[in-house]
Formats: structure tokens, sequence, C-alpha cells
């Protein structure tokens, strides 16, 4: 079983880099379904990981 983290914004955020990583560019909604993200939850991070240049 896995153990619950203790950052769940940073293992979110680790999710949809992965998650981009698989399947190449997506919309956000494309990620909230299928990672299963609240909307502002998602819109969030991914304007965070914008910022921060991981995504452009």
């Amino acid at each position: 079983m896995l153990e619950s983290s203790k950052v769940p914004a940073l293992t979110r955020a680790i999710d949809i880099l992965n998650l981009i990583a698989r399947i190449g560019p997506c919309s956000a909604a494309t990620i909230i379904d299928t990672l299963g993200i609240p909307k502002s939850t998602a819109y969030l991070l991914l304007n965070e990981l914008r910022r921060q240049r991981f995504l452009s």
C-alpha cells in the first residue's frame, strides 16, 4: 500500500508533469479528468508550473 503524501500539492504537481510527459501536450480539462484533480486546484498548479517555467 502506498503511503499518503505529506505534501499533496507537490504530489499533484508531479502527477501533472508525469501525465504531460506520458501523453504530450494536453488541455487543462484532460489533466483534470485524467487525474481527478479539482478544477481550481489544477489551474493554480498549472499557473505556478508555468510561472516557474516547468511548462510553457
